[in-house]
């Protein structure tokens, strides 16, 4: 079975101005600043407070005349998705987390929020080594038989800072022709 690590499709886009601490400013008091900041690793639910929140995409310093992306990678394991992707997507993706709207331009965008797990190969899977030169480049692999019907998902393995996905997203964002996002190969697994 193909996983897929999800990617930016480089810096021709523009960049969505939201940040941790937009959602912060939102968020109810007792919810520990840590676990907020670090949402996608705590598994933080949001949509019981989420209120739109509203915001803008700016061009990259590169690309002053950049497009707005269909889909793009945000903080830790989630991204942002046009109204043209949460159509094409968002059906199935709320399976897999949580669809929070944003108000940009007068449209709605949402932020999705992964909240299911996969569980790794810990075989073929090999981490960076913190304070030492890494023999290997970060390798991970996914149990095949845990993530065949996860469409999207996360991993502690990379302390839920990526977002990956089965051959099933590839497919409907290449079918839709979403713009904003790649797909890296991650290392085959058995089940």
């Amino acid at each position: 079975m193909n996983t897929f690590f999800i990617d930016d499709d480089g810096y021709k886009f523009q960049q969505i101005l939201l940040t941790q601490f937009d959602l912060k400013q939102h968020a109810p008091t007792d919810i520990p600043r840590h676990e907020l900041y670090l949402f996608s690793d705590s598994n933080l639910q949001m949509s019981g407070w989420w209120k739109p929140l509203e915001t803008a995409f700016e061009s990259v310093e590169d690309y002053p005349d950049g497009e707005i992306p269909d889909l793009s990678k945000w903080v830790g394991a989630s991204m942002i998705l046009s109204p043209r992707a949460f159509e094409a997507l968002g059906e199935k993706l709320e399976r897999c987390g949580e669809l929070l709207p944003l108000k940009i331009d007068g449209s709605t965008y949402y932020l999705f929020n992964c909240l299911t797990e996969g569980r790794i190969d810990e075989i073929n899977s090999k981490p960076h080594k913190l304070g030492e030169e890494p023999s290997e480049p970060f390798t991970v692999a996914f149990n095949s038989e845990d993530v065949r019907d996860k469409l999207v998902f996360k991993t502690k393995y990379d302390n839920c800072s990526s977002l990956y996905c089965t051959e099933e997203l590839k497919q409907l964002v290449e079918n839709h022709e979403l713009t904003g996002v790649s797909f890296v190969s991650t290392r085959e697994t058995q089940g």
